[in-house]
């Protein structure tokens, strides 16, 4: 349809960069009666990270609480909205609903069997803790998705994005 065409386009602009008229773009698909609920769920996290990355926390807080989840399961575009949530929660200096936001996402991930992001989830968490000088915690979830990586295929690329830059420095 028209409408999905339009979200991929701004879709492109919003990893391009071009954020300029991403916002209306997103707002203009969250209210067209037209819309299907998933299409619209989508515009509207996507209006949510948006917001957040131009400076808009508080707005982008009340945009991500209130995405229309469409009837039957998440995927993993709208569970990606929790962690979303957890990076504005952060910038409002609310750890703990940070952290729960991570741990709703972390189980939905587990729900819908997707390891790859169960992964990603403990890396986010990791480095929430690590980034609050809570150097326990971050190593235990470093040891944690050590663990989980030992269960993927040998040249798996979430492996490389868990160890990041510094490789050679958790070896």
């Amino acid at each position: 349809s028209k409408l999905w065409r339009k979200y991929y386009t701004a879709r492109i602009d919003h990893i391009d960069g071009l954020w300029s008229n991403l916002e209306k773009e997103y707002e203009s698909i969250q209210h067209n009666p037209c819309a299907e609920p998933l299409l619209r769920a989508y515009a509207v996290c996507d209006l949510g990270a948006v917001l957040r990355h131009r400076g808009h926390a508080s707005r982008s807080l009340q945009v991500l609480e209130s995405v229309p989840l469409p009837d039957g399961s998440l995927d993993s575009k709208l569970i990606h909205r929790f962690l979303e949530l957890s990076d504005t929660y952060r910038e409002l200096g609310k750890w703990n609903e940070a952290i729960a936001s991570i741990d709703k996402a972390g189980l939905l991930f587990a729900e819908a069997g997707d390891f790859y992001n169960q992964i990603y989830t403990i890396s986010r968490r990791r480095f929430h803790y690590l980034d609050w000088g809570i150097w326990k915690e971050g190593l235990q979830f470093h040891r944690t998705g050590l663990e989980a990586l030992n269960k993927l295929p040998e040249h798996s690329s979430i492996k490389i994005n868990f160890l990041g830059n510094l490789a050679i420095a958790w070896a």
